[in-house]
């Protein structure tokens, strides 16, 4: 089976593979096998077939699948048509999906072999597994492979110990991969167990049955079957991402995958050989690249399952409860998963995972139970947890115990123990099996954050910094300014209306390169305010211990209630005589002499000296800029924290140490989500701190002091970035590390790779070169004679400034051409067409055109001018718009659209086999936008506009006057055809959702992608206030999601 690549750097299309689909299991309580689980389960996955995409033949699906143990019954009758005198309890099965070309699928049925024979594992034969192709649509028949199984045999030491059977099993299957791999054979091996098998493919869920054969065979019975039916939401499907994989199947998405994919090629010692699994590179790569996320996290049960962990544990583990606020928690659970987290990072994001170890079987959720999971317990002793309900019909006499998982909680069948077990029994059994608490009391120490700046330096040379650093007027005034006063992010207009930072006429940051992706649909973002609670910004710093060992050393490490550290505490850190972990500080500045080279030379350097620090024994690293002067240039803070962590994940030596970003180049709540996306572990933003000092000091009216000001500071951007965060509904500070969570629109192929290695890249833009001559410009001006602060009009529009979309010269030309000009205007041009005699040339704005309503006082002249614009628009005189036109189309590149250009292919359709203009507006429709961010006269324009025309309007969020509705149909439409129900569900009633022909149900709230919609107080007039049901003068915020929407199931 072709594998498909996952990592790419070019093209629009993200290579990463996410899905949203149907899960759940059948099992019995006391493991007995039965036929009736395995139709019960095939029954379940029919019944979630609606889960699945269908392509055009109606038979190709996304995929679906069912994982058992293996069918004993089944496999004597097996073993007997081969005339094999084996016991069938010590049989396992490998499921191969092989090349379509025999001689290719021979050669990997021979490195199957080969990896048994190593293992000591016996060879019973191979069996080409039955299908019935009629099941099959022409896509999935055009990518089938050939599915074949070979029968195994356990060694012989292990017929009764299935965790050596089944480490034995797992060590061949990674034998195996990586000689194929070596030698570029197509393969997949779907299962490789004593103890389980899975049947999955391209086919609709309903037909699975029918497809295969052998799971219709009344023999083919099993004590517990997990099904899941795949929809995937962003890639093509393959028969190899179908699930059940080995150990689970999982309904969501995996947002910290990057991250987690990084973290794990990262760890220098996995504690293989200390568990007795093995020497360590046999078992690497762990994840593999080409996998989905759910895939990956598979391997990564898988692992610490075969290392010896139990089930239950290596799920906790990589899917932790949300342990850090959680009152009601015993203190043990707590310490158990605070000992964890010294281990490992959380694997987060929507998920609703069912798994097993081939005994037991178990189902999970999130931190936010962001994916439902059904429980229900029949008095049979059947238990069925599924995503949705009502898949099963509950027989005759049979009673039902409903119920279900909640955030972050766990079930688990076990025949071995208890039979059902509870999430409260799971934990408490979880936390019992060390002494995690004494290990963190002994080992665990707290990171003092440090105290707020004291000491500031002379102004001058402060203003120096900043402006090396690339502070700017409007940074330092409305965004440092307004979270040291306020403690929260200045509110702006939506929308950048500058170029993109290769179309630039100014120096931007680095960072405003990177643009960070959010989550939306089938994984939407969560709300930061009622979400918090399940949020942390807990920060461990320290080497990692080795995954598969438990034990006091992994304990050893520091602890952060947050990411955000002072200059004192980095200075506590570098301190030899009192710091509890070794430390060292890398200078992140370069020789201003070495010209535009410089920079690369010094990233180069920067990856050298952190690989040899950590060889010298350093757990922190902190890389500084705070050596920056005259003769020294500061390296941006992303460039030299991505390069350092990619060169320690390249040598496999990232989980020995943790990087601490000292740098000048944080100063917002986008540049810290940066650093930390691309793998700062605490970051000390010491001139911004200073810088807030300062205009605390500077403003006495203020009352705020230069503590409180920094203190304020902390909590903005504490807030801020948690706001981030939730955007691609990631809820851990944890997580979010290393996620790299960003794509890159402005920054070319060489910047990629040394700094940001995965980072996709579409457009190329600045290199390394460019970067350092700005660098090296902005120096220049720092250390000119009199300095000053630049103003390079990033937020307001200047003259000699960044070019803006909206500037003044286009919003004055399209005002002529509507006729709309300001009052004084306008009144001066009427009194010079009189004194001219030329009236009835002036154009002015149109008048109230609703007949019901009284007219205002208007002036002849204005009066002929309406007439005269009137009688311009139906004559077809569109000079004014030519003008408008040219001046928009002329103007400066700065999006990508203005860098494309249409080439046609063919020649142009004749317009006598076009349809009537009358005919192609009646599908146009107008973008939501509520009455609130636009005016009254804009929004009911609009829906006359529309309606006139027989377009549709849509009001947006925030309801509709409705003295409106009972327009409808009238000459003068005001009423707006489509109505919106966003997440604030401002204005929404029956009577607003009856006069719709059209309701728009946004998934999340779109205007400010992943973060929710916001209408200041003071924009929140009596009218609007009524129209929405709330108080006039407070702000109303829509949330990133609606709080009963969070998934398909909802």
């Amino acid at each position: 089976m072709a594998r498909i690549e996952r990592h790419t750097t070019n093209g629009i299309a993200r290579p990463d593979d996410f899905d949203a689909c149907g899960v759940g299991f059948v099992a019995t309580e006391d493991g007995a096998a039965r036929r009736d689980v395995v139709e019960q389960g095939l029954r379940s996955v029919a019944c979630v077939v609606h889960r699945g995409a269908v392509a055009a033949d109606g038979l190709s699906g996304d995929g679906a699948g069912i994982l058992t143990a293996i069918p004993r019954g089944f496999i004597a009758n097996r073993l007997q048509d081969l005339g094999v005198d084996i016991a069938a309890a010590n049989v396992g099965i490998v499921t191969c999906f092989l090349s379509p070309d025999e001689d290719e699928a021979a050669k990997a049925r021979a490195e199957v072999e080969t990896a048994c024979q190593g293992e000591s594992i016996g060879l019973i034969g191979w069996r080409d597994v039955p299908f019935n192709g009629e099941h099959l649509g022409t896509q999935a028949r055009e990518t089938m492979p050939r599915i074949q199984q070979c029968l195994i045999t356990r060694p012989p030491h292990q017929h009764d110990d299935d965790q050596e059977a089944e480490r034995s099993a797992y060590r061949a299957r990674k034998a195996a991969e990586r000689a194929l791999d070596e030698s570029g054979i197509r393969h997949y091996f779907a299962s490789w167990s004593f103890l389980t098998v899975v049947y999955k493919g391209l086919v609709m869920s309903d037909r699975l049955e029918g497809f295969y054969p052998d799971l219709q065979d009344e023999d083919f019975a099993s004590p517990f079957a997990i099904y899941h039916q795949r929809f995937s939401t962003n890639t093509q499907p393959s028969w190899e991402r179908c699930q059940p994989f080995r150990r689970l199947a999982h309904n969501g998405e995996i947002n910290t995958l990057q991250g987690n994919y990084n973290a794990m090629v990262a760890r220098s010692v996995l504690g293989t050989e200390a568990v007795g699994l093995g020497e360590e590179g046999a078992f690497r790569p762990v994840l593999d690249p080409r996998d989905s996320d759910s895939g990956m996290l598979d391997s990564a049960v898988d692992l610490l399952v075969q290392g010896g962990r139990d089930l239950r544990h290596a799920v906790a583990m990589l899917v932790p409860e949300p342990w850090e606020g959680e009152r009601d928690l015993p203190a043990d659970v707590a310490e158990f998963f605070r000992y964890n987290a010294s281990l490992t990072e959380p694997w987060d994001g929507p998920a609703g995972l069912v798994f097993t170890d081939g005994v037991r079987v178990g189902a999970a959720l999130d931190r936010n139970g962001l994916r439902p999971l059904r429980v229900h317990r029949w008095s049979n002793g059947l238990v069925v947890v599924g995503s949705e309900v009502g898949a099963l019909d509950v027989p005759e006499g049979v009673t039902v115990r409903r119920e279900r998982l909640g955030a972050g909680q766990m079930l688990c069948v076990d025949p071995t123990g208890n039979g059902f077990e509870d999430d409260q029994t799971i934990k408490a059994n979880l936390a019992a099996i060390a002494p995690f608490a004494r290990w963190n009391r002994d080992g665990i120490r707290r990171l003092d954050p440090g105290v707020s700046l004291d000491h500031l330096p002379d102004a001058e040379d402060h203003t120096r910094d900043e402006i090396a650093a690339g502070v700017t007027t409007e940074e330092l005034t409305m965004v440092l300014k307004a979270l040291a006063s306020t403690a929260k992010e200045p509110t702006f207009s939506m929308g950048d209306d500058t170029p993109i930072p290769p179309a630039a006429t100014q120096i931007r940051p680095v960072h405003h390169s990177l643009k960070q992706r959010f989550a939306q649909v089938t994984n939407p973002p969560i709300d930061p305010v009622r979400e918090r609670l399940v949020m942390s910004l807990r920060t461990v710093i320290g080497a990692r211990g080795p995954l598969l060992i438990d034990g006091p050393d992994a304990a050893k490490v520091l602890e952060s209630r947050s990411f955000f550290v002072y200059p004192s505490a980095v200075e506590a850190l570098l301190d030899e005589a009192t710091a509890l972990l070794s430390a060292v500080r890398i200078d992140a500045t370069f020789d201003a002499s070495a010209g535009a080279d410089g920079l690369a030379q010094a990233l180069v350097r920067l990856g050298d000296e952190a690989r040899a620090a950590i060889d010298d024994g350093a757990v922190v690293l902190v890389i500084s800029d705070s050596a920056m002067n005259e003769g020294r240039v500061g390296i941006p803070g992303v460039l030299a924290v991505g390069t350092v962590h990619h060169r320690l994940i390249q040598d496999g030596v990232r989980s020995r140490a943790s990087i601490v970003a000292d740098t000048a180049h944080a100063r917002d709540t986008h540049s810290m989500a940066v650093l930390l996306g691309y793998g700062a572990d605490l970051i000390c933003p010491w001139l911004a701190l200073r810088s807030v000092a300062i205009i605390a000091d500077s403003d006495e009216s203020s009352g705020l002091t230069a503590a409180a000001a920094q203190e304020n500071f902390q909590a903005g951007i504490e807030e801020g970035v948690l706001k981030i965060f939730s955007k691609m509904g990631i809820s851990t500070v944890d997580g979010y590390r290393g996620a790299q969570i960003f794509e890159s629109v402005g920054l070319a192929e060489d910047v990629i790779a040394l700094c940001l290695p995965g980072t996709v890249s579409v457009t190329g833009g600045l290199t390394l070169t460019d970067i350092a001559d700005d660098l090296l410009t902005v120096r220049a001006a720092a250390y000119d004679d009199s300095p000053n602060l630049p103003s390079p009009g990033l937020i307001r529009e200047r003259r000699s400034g960044e070019f803006h979309g909206n500037n003044p010269e286009i919003v004055t030309e399209l005002h002529k051409t509507l006729g709309v000009e300001k009052a004084a205007v306008r009144l001066k041009r009427i009194k010079a067409a009189r004194e001219q005699g030329t009236e009835d040339e002036v154009v002015t704005p149109l008048f109230d055109r609703y007949p019901e309503q009284p007219q205002p006082n208007v002036d002849p002249a204005d009066k002929r001018a309406a007439h005269v614009l009137q009688r311009a628009l139906a004559e077809g005189r569109s000079e004014l718009y030519a003008q408008f036109a040219e001046l928009v189309n002329g103007r400066e590149s700065s999006e990508l659209h203005d860098l494309m250009e249409l080439v046609l292919d063919r020649p142009e359709v004749p317009l006598d086999e076009v349809e009537p203009a009358s005919v192609i507006v009646t599908r146009f429709s107008t973008g939501a936008m509520s009455h609130g961010a636009l005016s009254k006269e804009a929004h009911e324009d609009l829906a006359i506009a529309m309606n006139m025309v027989g377009g549709k309007s849509n009001c947006g969020e925030g309801g509709e006057n409705w003295d409106r509705f009972r327009t409808r149909g009238s000459e003068i439409d005001r009423n707006s055809r489509i109505k919106q129900i966003a997440s604030g569900r401002f204005g929404v009633t029956p009577e607003y959702c009856a006069y719709a022909d059209e309701l728009n149900i946004k998934m999340a709230q779109g205007s400010k992608p992943g973060e929710g919609g916001q209408l200041p107080g003071h924009k929140v007039s009596e009218e609007i206030a009524n129209l929405r049901h709330t108080q006039p003068g407070v702000g109303l915020i829509s949330p990133p999601p609606h709080h009963d929407i969070y998934s398909i199931e909802d």
